[in-house]
């Protein structure tokens, strides 16, 4: 997950974090989850850590 999250700068939204993990052509599972995170302002790699705990 982090390899496709590399490169963003915070604050940034769900849909910041969908269109990175698409340029870098990241697989369907991880683009799965990326896409099941709740629609907020991720402050941090850890924030969207956090909330992937929470999913799965």
């Amino acid at each position: 997950m982090e390899k496709y999250l590399k490169g963003m700068h915070y604050p940034a939204e769900k849909e910041k974090l969908v269109n990175n993990a698409q340029t870098k052509d990241a697989p369907d599972d991880v683009m799965n989850v990326i896409n099941r995170l709740p629609e907020k302002t991720y402050n941090s790699p850890i924030d969207i850590t956090k909330e992937i705990g929470k999913i799965q």
